[in-house]
């Protein structure tokens, strides 16, 4: 057992640092290998035991360039259709660990949610994960319409490792012209691996991400790039003046709280639409929130922010069946999962 108290602050919402005092006590949090770690991280998630609310369909879909889960709301569409980079540390990317989220994002919003595994660390290059967020942002252009969708309604979200791939994936596509992102939603984002904020030095212990430079060495283990290439950290990138605008919402005990405020700040000075929101919360509080009671903290409801974010963005989206081929959208009732 770890002791952790001298490490959590008085501002920490009293449902989350129980909650985290719980974890620390179960001695799983620091890492160890790599292949302990995902089975430690995979049986956690496991152990929550939420599966979230049912969706009108989802269908995992396996190309030679796209490994995807597709979740359709109940209804008739076409959607907006949000593509989603689920957060792993770089090292990790199940399709079932932000099942639970992807749920909420397709039920709660009214939108067709694609979940996008990639290749991680270290057994990959950042180039070969960033290639594959990239590739799924293509095919979802391609096949909108299969999709009940339209290519001009994308949103790009991500968590964590899968923000910053969010944010990497919508500069490029919008420095090679592709117009269909409409917007972003990126939370707990790690814009800057260089780890030049404070926030990295303040929150480093005690609020779950632990050795944040363990991970992020495992991840530039295969790259000749450096922490801040461009390619690699948002944070340093040119940012094209017609990018999507984008929602930033991030946690304020979490050593990547800095990583938001600077991008924020990036995007703003480059002339791009962008709010940021601060939450009183840990890192992956979207993950863990079904499990820690909200009652009497409304500010820890995590999902709920996501949400609205994300129905501030539909408004930017074009749903049309313009460029599809689709000759109908069916109505979707049956076959709830």
């Amino acid at each position: 057992m770890r002791e952790n108290s001298t490490y959590l602050t008085d501002g920490l919402p009293v449902n989350i640092k129980e909650f985290v005092a719980k974890i620390y006590d179960l001695d799983i949090v620091d890492p160890q290998d790599i292949k302990t770690h995902r089975q430690e991280w995979e049986k956690s998630l496991k152990d929550l035991n939420y599966k979230g609310p049912s969706v009108g369909q989802i269908k995992d879909i396996k190309t030679d360039k796209v490994h995807l889960r597709v979740y359709t709301p109940e209804g008739e569409g076409p959607f907006p259709l949000l593509i989603h980079y689920p957060g792993g540390a770089f090292v990790y990317s199940e399709l079932s660990s932000h099942d639970p989220l992807c749920r909420h994002f397709c039920t709660d919003s009214k939108v067709v949610v694609v979940n996008v595994k990639t290749r991680v660390a270290p057994e990959h290059s950042p180039k070969d994960g960033l290639e594959d967020a990239y590739q799924a942002l293509l095919w979802c252009i391609q096949n909108a319409d299969k999709l009940n969708s339209s290519s001009n309604a994308i949103i790009l979200s991500g968590d964590s490792s899968g923000g910053n791939f969010a944010a990497l994936v919508a500069i490029r596509a919008a420095n090679s012209g592709i117009n269909n992102v409409k917007g972003q939603l990126l939370h707990v984002a790690a814009t800057d691996l260089g780890r030049t904020g404070t926030s990295h030095k303040t929150y480093d212990k005690g609020y779950l991400l632990d050795r944040v430079d363990w991970f992020y060495n495992f991840y530039l283990s295969k790259s000749k790039s450096s922490a801040k290439d461009p390619s690699i950290s948002p944070l340093y990138a040119k940012i094209p003046k017609d990018l999507a605008p984008a929602h930033i919402v991030f946690a304020k005990f979490d050593p990547l709280a800095d990583d938001s405020i600077a991008y924020y700040e990036h995007l703003k000075k480059a002339g791009v639409s962008a709010t940021l929101t601060e939450l009183p919360v840990i890192h992956g509080m979207h993950l863990f929130e079904p499990i820690i009671s909200t009652d009497g903290y409304p500010q820890t409801k995590v999902i709920e922010v996501l949400n609205k974010k994300l129905t501030d963005l539909k408004k930017k989206c074009q749903l049309t069946s313009k460029g599809n081929t689709t000759k109908s959208h069916k109505k979707l009732v049956s076959n709830k999962k």
